[in-house]
């Protein structure tokens, strides 16, 4: 039985400028999404492209041209947002088993940046829609906790090789063509992996990016990764355990939860044998640097190249929150807080700018920059530790600019408005409500004006086109009303205060907005505006955006109502307002239940 509130609103008076723009960014997304739909996909989903594949990458990219479209339907916005987005997910996947990227509906085998990026998509459609889509995300999950696949040992606790996916594990090679054969591993230049550097500058005669010009120096260096980075489990690989927590949280599988487990608890007890500090690679024999002269760093996508610091914070991330999610046991936290604080503990000032090394090989640490204050913030708003917040208080300090500026451009991430949102909760930035929400709806009206003038050859396009054209705009949006921040974009899950449903979908009510402006360890507040000044409309609100937060009380300006589940329902008159402080106790995760009304998670 679901708790409800009734009486309990106040007349609204004059809207709220961050109320009316809330529900018309909701709003504007569908006409927004119809027009890229139109420009950019065929009737069956697929991107209107080329015939071939000319290069390695591309099936994540293709997911991601509309990975937020089921999060904004999961918002609250239109039913045809959920039902383009899982058109795309099919008609993407059968054009890359045409190219040859997918096999069995699954990339055929990649890295986990690149997976975790593309499995967005189909993060937000299974959370949007969990009954048709938890058998599909249940097979993916099988591909690594079967050891039948190939991909997983679970005597060593490893993933057995960088590239991994539906072929099972992929020992080379390292030539980014097509057809993908294994029989020659080539690293040749590109100007743009030239950025990166050499992935190894231990080979003699290959001192700078530009001698890889030569033939014979990209099969030298080809085979140099091949033999170093190709076999055994890199860190990256734990951006993995998003997609298995989510087929535990929409099937209850309990062995699906223990690999999760497993397999983080095998790489926290790599980090304490390291002082600390996550390693990169493992070996096929369980041995840290069995490929690399036993040093913790120069795996695949690891701490020497090409990125370092970013996707091994975002995998460690991944894994620590999927973790604490299915236990509630807040020291798989300790693997990012060490992490993040031991890299600002090597950080210098460097004219006027705090930076911290991004990448470490035989020299030692290098490529000093910016710690991204999305790793922080992700960290914090899981925890709600004190000294977690101090993290991006020390970020602040470093940083010369501005952090209560809302940015007009949402970012390579979707984490632009970290910094000011951050303010905002702490009540430094009254007015971030309504500047987010005024930014964003100028962001979807110049994406789609952009769609609209786009007048390129679909021949020319690259792979990322149809991100960058992508008009569809959900970061405000997830602060504002479910109190989070955006997911870690290389493969985490959405990791919320609250969500809400209305009469049978996911997602705010017409004519309804919500605005969280309290996130605290134990409880978070919120406010809803009905705008409608003639229909009531009612509510479900949940703890949590898997309903991981039971729900002990509700206080009002007019009572405190016990509740001690995972959800509670508020009828809102018309033209009507209420303020909500919820006192809340994280759970460990229970399955989404058949019956998402009564779902209980007192037990």
């Amino acid at each position: 039985m679901v708790t409800r509130l009734r009486g309990m609103t106040a007349p609204l008076g004059s809207p709220p400028s961050w109320a009316v723009q809330q529900r018309r960014l909701l709003d504007d997304l569908r006409p927004a999404a119809a027009i890229f739909a139109a420009t950019y996909l065929a009737s069956d989903g697929s991107l209107i492209w080329r015939d071939a594949l000319p290069g390695r990458d591309g099936l994540d990219d293709g997911y991601e041209s509309v990975y937020d479209w089921p999060l904004a339907y999961l918002l609250g916005a239109d039913d045809s947002l959920l039902a383009t987005s899982a058109r795309v997910w099919s008609g993407v996947t059968a054009q890359f088993t045409r190219y040859g990227q997918a096999l069995h509906e699954y990339e055929r085998g990649y890295d986990w940046f690149h997976q975790g990026e593309g499995n967005l998509l189909l993060h937000h459609l299974c959370l949007a829609d969990p009954a048709a889509w938890r058998d599909r995300v249940a097979r993916f999950a099988g591909l690594y906790t079967d050891p039948a696949h190939g991909n997983y040992d679970p005597v060593h606790r490893i993933i057995r090789a960088a590239h991994t996916g539906s072929g099972g594990p992929r020992f080379g090679p390292y030539r980014y063509s097509h057809p993908f054969t294994d029989d020659e591993n080539v690293y040749e230049w590109s100007a743009r992996h030239e950025p990166y550097g050499l992935p190894f500058r231990d080979l003699p005669g290959i001192t700078a990016f530009t001698d890889l010009k030569d033939p014979a120096n990209a099969r030298r260096m080809g085979q140099a990764m091949h033999e170093r980075m190709a076999r055994g489990d890199t860190a990256v690989n734990l951006t993995s355990t998003g997609l298995v927590t989510l087929a535990y949280a929409t099937t209850g599988e309990p062995g699906l939860r223990d690999w999760v487990l497993g397999y983080v608890d095998a790489w926290r007890e790599r980090a304490a044998a390291n002082g600390g500090l996550i390693p990169d690679n493992v070996g096929l024999s369980g041995a840290v640097g069995e490929y690399l002269d036993s040093r913790w760093y120069g795996g695949h996508y690891g701490w020497s190249w090409p990125h370092g610091l970013e996707p091994i914070a975002s995998a460690v991330l991944v894994a620590a929150s999927s973790a604490y999610l299915l236990t509630a046991d807040d020291g798989y936290l300790d693997l990012p807080r060490t992490l993040l604080r031991r890299m600002l503990e090597l950080g210098r000032v460097d004219d006027g700018r705090l930076v911290v090394p991004h990448r470490h090989d035989a020299s030692g640490w290098f490529d000093f920059k910016p710690l991204p204050p999305r790793f922080a913030l992700a960290l914090w708003h899981l925890s709600g530790d004190p000294a977690d917040r101090a993290l991006l208080d020390e970020l602040e300090t470093g940083d010369p600019d501005d952090w209560t500026a809302v940015p007009s451009e949402p970012g390579r991430f979707r984490d632009a408005g970290t910094r000011p949102w951050l303010h905002y909760l702490s009540g430094a930035n009254p007015d971030y409500p309504a500047r987010a929400a005024a930014a964003a709806l100028a962001h979807v009206a110049a994406q789609t004006s952009a769609v609209q003038a786009d007048d390129a050859d679909p021949l020319t396009y690259d792979l990322h086109h149809w991100q960058r054209m992508n008009p569809v705009s959900t970061e405000a949006l997830v602060q504002l009303t479910l109190g989070g921040p955006a997911p870690i974009y290389n493969g985490g899950l959405l990791h919320t205060r609250l969500r809400y449903f209305t009469e049978g979908r996911p997602g705010l009510p017409p004519d309804v907005a919500a605005l969280v402006h309290r996130v605290a360890a134990d409880g978070v507040s919120v406010r809803l505006v009905n705008l409608h000044p003639a229909q009531p409309r009612e509510v479900i609100v949940q703890g949590g955006a898997f309903g991981e937060f039971r729900i002990e009380s509700v206080r009002t300006a007019a009572a405190t109502t016990p509740v001690g589940t995972a959800r509670f329902a508020v009828e809102l008159s018309p033209a009507s307002t209420v303020d909500l402080d919820l006192t809340t106790t994280r759970m460990p995760l229970r399955p989404i239940a058949t019956d998402e009304d009564t779902r209980d998670t007192s037990g």
